[in-house]
């Protein structure tokens, strides 16, 4: 290669890297996507609570609706504590303490992206021998999408079941058909 020839590759090396105009207009918007999913509702069959390794545990595997989980999803649980007046049931949400004479129970839950773990833990062993704290459990499970935003304080009452259901637009479902019992808080 002679001088001519590289000093030619130079020069145009430059200005390749060098030549810059304005910025066009921006392109054409593109179609809109479909919609993702909502909000997503499930109810648990009626359960018991019972000693699996060396917890009161119940698993519930999630429904596969075709709906990808992810990690960023928010998952809710409330747990069926008794009817009222109207015989409309009443739902509190997990974690939840239970008040006894003879100490405390507690209910809460672990999701993972193939199930929901409902886990029950006291302070005295008579509670897990009392069905009323361990028998007959109904549960709904409510998926927030990840994409549903960032700034979960300026959702709805998350204690509510009522107002996530309203919040959502989640589907009314029939009162589950067990025996009223009463496990609200004291």
């Amino acid at each position: 290669m002679n001088i001519k020839q590289l000093l030619l590759i130079g020069i145009l090396v430059v200005i390749g890297f060098s030549c810059r105009g304005p910025e066009g207009p921006p392109g054409p918007r593109g179609p809109e996507g479909p919609e993702g999913p909502g909000a997503l509702m499930w109810e648990t069959n009626p359960f018991d609570f019972r000693l699996r390794h060396g917890e009161y545990q119940y698993f519930w595997p999630l429904p596969y609706q075709d709906v990808d989980f992810y990690d960023e999803d928010m998952f809710l649980a409330y747990a069926l504590v008794g009817f009222n007046h109207y015989n409309e049931p009443e739902w509190e949400p997990l974690p939840m303490t239970v008040l006894g004479s003879e100490g405390v129970a507690n209910y809460t839950f672990a999701a993972s992206l193939e199930e929901i773990r409902f886990i029950m833990t006291a302070t005295n062993d008579n509670f897990f021998t009392d069905p009323n704290l361990t028998d007959d459990w109904v549960m709904r499970i409510v998926m927030i999408p990840a994409w549903w935003g960032d700034d979960w304080r300026k959702g709805p009452d998350w204690n509510s079941y009522e107002n996530v259901k309203e919040t959502f637009n989640l589907p009314d479902l029939p009162a589950p058909k067990v025996e009223p019992r009463d496990r609200k808080l004291p």
